[in-house]
C-alpha cells in the first residue's frame, strides 16, 4: 500500500474490540500519515456522515476530487442496518439480471458479488464515489458467512469481489488478497474475480490460488489512464501487472471502460491494443463506453472535456435530450456505436477468438452490432456474470487461457 494523508481517519470502536481487526488496522495505519485520528461510535459516524455528505455523490455535486480521502475503518455487522450509513453491504449480494434490465433498460447477467470496502484511492474523474474511504476490517468474521452462502450455491459460479473499491490498493497490509485466494483455491465450481486498475500485485505472485482466482483490469490508453484516471497506475503498468499475475497462472480479462473519445483516441487505442496482445492472454474483453452521467453533469467539473474530440463534444451536447436519463449517457447512440465498431475490429484484426462483448447497453446496441458481435445477449461472456467461468460457458475452456495452458 502506497503512503496515504487523508484529512481525516475515523475507527470505529468495535475495530479497537476485535483482535484479528485490531491487527490489521494497525497495519494498515503505518501506512497512514494523518494527525487527526478519532474513535468513534456508531451514532457519532452516522452524525459525520450526515455533516459531511457522505451519503450524496461526488460526480452529481460537481465537487472535483483533491487530496486523498477522509478513512473510516469498520467492522460488518449483521442485521437490517448494517451498512447503512458506508453503504458497504453486509452480505453477499446476487444481482439479477432481469430486474437490472427492467429497472435501468440495459442488458445485463445474473451475477455474485461481496464487498469489502467502499471509495478508493485513485481519482478517476468519472468516479461517481466521495471523498471518503470505508473499509471493513474483521474479514475472518465475514468470510465465515460468505461461507455458508457459497457452500449453498451451485457452481460454477463467479463471485466479483469489490466492484466498489481497489482491493488491489491496500495490499499487503490488508492481508485481505491472500485470504480470499486461498479460501477460493479450495473449491473447483467457484471462482474469485479480484477488478482492479491497480498495478500492487507482487504480493500475489506465490499465494496458492489453484487456478481459481480471475484477475480482471479496467483498461484504457495512456492519456485516459494517465489524465482522467489520476492516480490509478498507467495503461502499461496494468498491462505489465496482467502479465506477472499471468505468468503465476491466473486467468486475465479486461473492461475497456468507461472509455473516452479523447484527441488521438483511435491511434492511442491501436497502441494499447497491440501492447495488450503482445503480452498478455485475456479470456475476455467486455467494452463500456463513458456513462452514468448526463450531458450538464459532464461538463460541470467532473470531467475534462477539453481533453475530448471536438465532434464528440458536439454530440454530447447535442444529443443532450436523446440519452437524457439513461444510464448509457452521455455519448449518443451513433456515437458508441461507432466506437464499439472500431474497438471489435481492431481486436479482431489483433485476435479473432476472444470474446467481445458490451457491459450496460440497451438491446437496441446490441442489435445495432449484430453484424460484428459474435455473441448472444441472452447468454454471453463477460467479465463479471455468474457463469463466466470455466465450465460456465461455451467460450471459456479449461486450456483457454491460464498461464501454462496455452
Amino acid at each position: 500500500m502506497r503512503s496515504v494523508n487523508p484529512p481525516a481517519v475515523y475507527i470505529v470502536d468495535r475495530v479497537l474490540q476485535a483482535p484479528r481487526a485490531k491487527e490489521r488496522l494497525d497495519r494498515l495505519m503505518t501506512r497512514v500519515d494523518c494527525e487527526a485520528v478519532s474513535v468513534v461510535s456508531d451514532a457519532e459516524l452516522d452524525e459525520i456522515v450526515v455533516r459531511e455528505g457522505w451519503d450524496g455523490s461526488r460526480r452529481l455535486s460537481g465537487r472535483e476530487r483533491r487530496g486523498d480521502p477522509a478513512i473510516v475503518f469498520d467492522t460488518y455487522r449483521t442485521g437490517d442496518d448494517a451498512g447503512r450509513r458506508t453503504g458497504v453491504q453486509s452480505r453477499p449480494h446476487f444481482r439479477s439480471g432481469a430486474r437490472v434490465r427492467q429497472r435501468n433498460g440495459v442488458v445485463c447477467q445474473d451475477g455474485w458479488g461481496f464487498n469489502t470496502g467502499r471509495g478508493c484511492l485513485f481519482k478517476c474523474d468519472y468516479c461517481y464515489f466521495e471523498d471518503v474511504l470505508f473499509l471493513n476490517l474483521n474479514l475472518e468474521e465475514y468470510l465465515e458467512h460468505l461461507d455458508r452462502t457459497i457452500r449453498t450455491t451451485e457452481g460454477p459460479t463467479l463471485w466479483k469481489w469489490d466492484n466498489q473499491t481497489d482491493i488491489l490498493c491496500f495490499e499487503p497490509e490488508m492481508g485481505a488478497v491472500k485470504l480470499f485466494v486461498e479460501y477460493f483455491a479450495q473449491f473447483d465450481g467457484h471462482f474469485l474475480m479480484t477488478y482492479s486498475k491497480s498495478d500492487n500485485v507482487e504480493h500475489m505472485l506465490d499465494l496458492d490460488h489453484g487456478g481459481q482466482t480471475i484477475c480482471c483490469w479496467t483498461l484504457n490508453a495512456h492519456t485516459q489512464s494517465v489524465k482522467i484516471e489520476r492516480d490509478a497506475a498507467s495503461m502499461a503498468e496494468r498491462i505489465e501487472a496482467a502479465a506477472r499475475c499471468e505468468r503465476a497462472g491466473y486467468r486475465v480479462r479486461f473492461r475497456f471502460s468507461g472509455i473516452c473519445p479523447v484527441h488521438n483516441w483511435q491511434a492511442e487505442n491501436r497502441e494499447m491494443l497491440d501492447r495488450l496482445f503482445e503480452t498478455v492472454h485475456p479470456d475476455v474483453i467486455s467494452l463500456e463506453t463513458l456513462s452514468r452521467m448526463s450531458s450538464p453533469q459532464m461538463f460541470d467539473n467532473v470531467m475534462q472535456p477539453d481533453l475530448f474530440e471536438s465532434r464528440f463534444l458536439e454530440a454530447i451536447r447535442r444529443g443532450s435530450e436523446e440519452i437524457a436519463g439513461k444510464i448509457w449517457g452521455p455519448i449518443p447512440d451513433n456515437e458508441r456505436e461507432e466506437i464499439y465498431r472500431w474497438f471489435i475490429a481492431e481486436i479482431r484484426a489483433r485476435n479473432a477468438s476472444t470474446p467481445v462483448s458490451l457491459c450496460q447497453e440497451p438491446l437496441s446496441m446490441w442489435k445495432r452490432l449484430a453484424d460484428v458481435l459474435d455473441v448472444d445477449p441472452a447468454h454471453y461472456p463477460c467479465c463479471c456474470a455468474r457463469d463466466s467461468v470455466p465450465g460456465g460457458h461455451p467460450a471459456f475452456g479449461r486450456t483457454a487461457c491460464g498461464a501454462g495452458e496455452r
